[in-house]
Parts: C-alpha cells; structure tokens; sequence
C-alpha cells in the first residue's frame, strides 16, 4: 500500500478510518504518508479505538498478506497506548474524540508539518 504513491505534496491529507483496514508495514505508509504532507500543512487521522481488529499492535510494523487475515473488516487494532506510535514526525496540534453507541470510540488527530506553507 506504499507503492504507487503520490508524489506532489498536499496542503491538507485526510485518513478517515484508513489504516485500520491496511495490510502494509503501518510505519511504512506512515513515513510515505509524511513525505506528502507540505511544509507547514495538515494531516487528519481518525482511528477506531479498542477490538475489532485481528492483528495487534506487535506486528504494525509487518505486510500482513495472509488471505486468512485479509478476510477480515479491520485488519488493526488501535489503543491510547498505541496510537502516539504514529506520525511523532509532526506536531500534534489537537485531539478529539467521538462515541457512536452502536460503533465504539473514535480518536481524531491533528498534525502539522513543520516549516512555513
């Protein structure tokens, strides 16, 4: 899920309920992901918190192409603990969260590139 990737650089990058569904090696994709994010722009990222997800946190670092695995909704499980594991390249400007009853707790964050626009 890294190759091909866009090549210009965006003011803002939204990954709404993405990488929970990703197969890929997530610190892989995150450092791509960074890499399109312009000097001085936004990244938006909401994460499914808690079960769901068949693979934890142990093996985000790893390409998961088991068709056993990929059967599954969300392939990744995210926790307070671990969702700080992602994009400490860029600052974190806000955090928030919203509770649907029927879907569980979800964590949006907010970062910003470094650098002027």
């Amino acid at each position: 899920c890294v190759d091909p990737f866009p090549t210009e650089r965006y003011d803002l990058v939204v990954l709404s309920e993405v990488m929970e569904h990703l197969g890929c090696d997530l610190f892989a994709f995150e450092r791509r992901v960074q890499e399109i994010v312009a000097p001085g722009g936004a990244l938006l990222v909401t994460y499914p918190m808690g079960g769901g997800g068949s693979i934890g946190p142990c093996r985000y670092g790893e390409d998961v192409a088991d068709p056993s695995v990929l059967q599954h909704d969300h392939l990744r499980e995210f926790t307070d603990e671990t969702v700080p594991l992602f994009f400490k390249a860029l600052e974190l400007v806000d955090e928030g969260e919203i509770v649907y009853p029927a879907y569980g707790r979800i964590v949006m964050r907010l970062y910003r590139s470094p650098g002027c626009p």
